[in-house]
């Protein structure tokens, strides 16, 4: 039995499920390749159940039906470890990177930089879009608005009711 427990303990590292939740779920009556399926997700999904990962678990199972339908990889995929992104998603970066799975960006403008410059570029637009979520309308463009308004009705030039 000793010699067993390693070997079960090595296994159960290299099948990635949820294995009380696959049992469950057979007891309950799903049909086992659906609960492998679900047990599978369970286990990523206990990794990293952001928006983001759930989106590359889709992309890695179309990759795969693209692989069996049209043997070539999906426009996701340059290879079976290579994750291709159009443009940084910081959050898709950290979940790429908390599943163990590599990227490339394609951008021939990102793919110059290094990683530092790329956090750098992305704490700026992080920081660009807070800005402008804070942006206060009472900051005198009322006044500006107001100054246009009366220099319009002053003109002289623009009657609107000549005919």
């Amino acid at each position: 039995m000793s010699s067993i427990k390693p070997f079960l303990e090595e296994l159960e590292s290299l099948i990635k499920i949820d294995h009380p939740y696959y049992e469950e779920l057979i007891k309950c009556g799903v049909n086992e390749n659906e609960a492998w399926i679900r047990a599978m997700a369970r286990y990523f999904l206990d990794i990293d159940d952001s928006y983001g990962s759930i989106d590359i678990y889709r992309d890695v199972i179309y990759d795969e039906y693209c692989l069996k339908d049209r043997k070539a990889h999906s426009h996701n995929f340059e290879t079976h470890g290579v994750y291709i992104l159009d443009e940084i998603d910081k959050d898709k970066v950290q979940s790429l990177k908390n599943l163990n799975i590599d990227y490339k960006i394609v951008s021939e403008i990102f793919n110059s930089l290094s990683d530092e410059d790329l956090k750098a570029e992305l704490e700026r637009r992080e920081k660009a879009v807070s800005q402008e979520q804070e942006l206060d309308f009472d900051d005198g463009l009322d006044i500006e608005v107001q100054e246009l308004e009366l220099k319009l009705l002053g003109d002289d030039d623009l009657d609107f009711n000549d005919e």
